[in-house]
C-alpha cells in the first residue's frame, strides 16, 4: 500500500540477479590466458558461457565455444595434452609458434576423439616455442572439462659422456647447455652449471684452438685427454678469454698428436646456461692469432687441413692457410722452407707492414723443391714478418714442415 500511494514509485520490483561471465581465458585478448611453462601441468575449467573464437583447426569446423592456454618450455619435450576425463564431447587444437592464435589460423595438431568422445594430442614441443592450445567442442558442444599436459624433455648425446662425437676438423656448431645437467665442475671455475660434453680422436698433429665465441652466456671450457669420459688427465680449462667482440668467451690452445682423444666440455658460469658456438680450428688460423715465431733457428709441423680458407694469397686460389710471425732483432738474409716433408703442391708468401696479414708483399714462391715451396728476403732490424702457407690451388692441403 505505501509503494501504491508513492507517486514515485512505478510499480516494478527490481531484483539484483548474476550475470553469466565468461571464463577468463575465453579470447586471446585477455591476458589471463594461462601461460604454461613447466610440466606436469593439469587443471580443469568450463567452456559454459565461453563464446566460440576459434573454428578453423583442420579437424573441420564448429560452433563450439572455447578457452586458451599457451605453452612455452625451456627445452624440447615430447608432450601430450589430454582432455581424458572431460564431461563432454572435446575437440582439442594445437597451433604451433602463436601465444595464443586467432581464429582462421591453421591447427598444427588436432583430435577429436581419442579416449571415447575426449580429445588428446601428442608432439614435439621444441625449446622456447609458443604453442597455442585451444580447448574446444564438437559441433556446439560445451561442458566441463580437465586438462592434463604431461611430457619427458628430449635427451641428446652431448649430455652426458661420452658425448656427441666430432668427426672432422675445421668444425663448428651451435650447442645448448639448457636442460642439459650439471654432470661436470671445471677445473679452473667451479662456480658453474649445467654443461655438454664432446669428444674427438685428433685426425692431425696441428696446434688447434677450441673455443666458444659467440654466445648468450658466460661460457666455461675445458679439455682433458686420454682414457675414458670425462677423460684423465687435464689439458687446459678456461673461463674468460676475449673472442672478437665478447668478453666471457673461452678459448684454450692444445697441441695434439694424430689419434689422440680429447674431451671437450662446455659450462657455464654461476648457473648461466644458454646458446653458444663451438669451433675446432688451427690455431694460427687467421690473423686473430698467427703462430709467433720467438728465435731462429726454428723447425716444426703443420697441416692446413685443420684451418679455413680466410685469405687471398697472390695466387688467388682459394686453398686453406696458415700464419706465422717473426720480428727479426737485426738485418739479416732470412729463408723459410717447406721442402723437407711437404705433402701436397704448397706455396709460401711473406708480407710485411701493418697489422696482419702485412700490406706489401715481401717475397714467395711456388715450386723450389718439386712442389714444395722455400724462398729468401732480406730482413731489417726490428720489422715484423707475416709467414702464410697455403696450397697452390683450393684443392691442394695437408702436412708441412716448415724451418726458419
Amino acid at each position: 500500500l505505501r509503494d501504491w500511494l508513492d507517486p514515485t514509485n512505478s510499480g516494478l520490483t527490481t531484483v539484483n540477479a548474476m550475470q553469466p561471465v565468461g571464463p577468463p581465458n575465453d579470447t586471446c585478448n585477455q591476458f589471463s590466458v594461462p601461460e604454461i611453462s613447466t610440466l606436469p601441468y593439469s587443471t580443469s575449467g568450463t567452456t559454459k558461457w565461453a563464446v566460440d573464437n576459434y573454428s578453423i583447426g583442420g579437424c573441420s569446423n564448429n560452433t563450439a565455444p572455447d578457452v586458451a592456454y599457451s605453452l612455452r618450455l625451456n627445452c624440447d619435450y615430447n608432450v601430450t595434452v589430454s582432455l581424458c576425463g572431460s564431461s563432454y564431447d572435446t575437440r582439442l587444437y594445437i597451433v604451433e609458434y602463436y601465444w595464443c592464435a586467432p581464429n582462421g589460423t591453421p591447427a598444427t595438431y588436432c583430435n577429436d576423439d581419442f579416449c571415447g568422445l575426449q580429445s588428446q594430442v601428442s608432439f614435439t614441443a621444441h625449446a622456447n616455442t609458443w604453442y597455442a592450445i585451444w580447448v574446444d567442442g564438437y559441433g556446439s558442444a560445451s561442458g566441463d572439462f580437465v586438462l592434463n599436459i604431461t611430457g619427458t624433455a628430449n635427451s641428446y648425446a652431448n649430455q652426458s659422456c661420452p658425448g656427441e662425437a666430432i668427426t672432422e676438423v675445421p668444425y663448428s656448431t651451435i650447442l645448448d647447455t639448457e636442460c642439459s645437467g650439471d654432470n661436470f665442475t671445471p677445473t679452473c671455475q667451479p662456480n658453474d652449471a649445467e654443461d655438454v660434453v664432446y669428444n674427438f680422436v685428433s685426425p692431425y698433429h696441428q696446434p688447434m684452438r677450441v673455443r666458444t665465441c659467440a654466445g648468450s652466456f658466460d661460457t666455461i671450457l675445458e679439455l682433458r685427454e686420454w682414457g675414458a669420459c670425462p677423460g684423465t688427465f687435464l689439458t687446459a680449462c678456461s673461463d674468460d678469454a676475449s673472442c672478437g667482440s665478447n668478453p666471457l668467451a673461452s678459448q684454450v690452445v692444445i697441441d695434439p698428436s694424430v689419434g689422440s682423444t680429447y674431451y671437450i666440455h662446455v659450462d657455464g658460469y654461476g648457473g648461466q646456461t644458454g646458446f653458444s658456438t663451438l669451433e675446432i680450428e688451427a690455431y694460427n688460423d687467421d690473423c686473430t692469432s698467427p703462430y709467433v715465431v720467438t728465435g731462429l733457428p726454428f723447425n716444426d709441423y703443420g697441416d692446413t687441413r685443420a684451418a679455413r680458407d680466410d685469405y687471398q694469397t697472390i695466387p688467388g686460389f682459394g686453398s686453406k692457410e696458415v700464419f706465422f710471425q717473426y720480428t727479426s732483432p737485426i738485418c739479416q738474409n732470412m729463408g723459410v722452407s717447406l721442402c723437407a716433408e711437404t705433402f701436397f703442391d704448397s706455396y709460401v708468401e711473406v708480407r710485411t707492414g701493418g697489422d696482419c696479414p702485412g700490406s706489401t708483399l715481401v717475397a714467395s714462391n711456388d715450386d723450389f723443391c718439386g712442389l714444395a715451396s722455400q724462398t729468401t728476403w732480406s730482413a731489417e732490424t726490428n720489422r715484423t714478418y707475416y709467414i702464410i702457407v697455403t696450397g697452390f690451388s683450393d684443392v691442394q692441403e695437408g702436412p708441412f714442415s716448415i724451418k726458419f
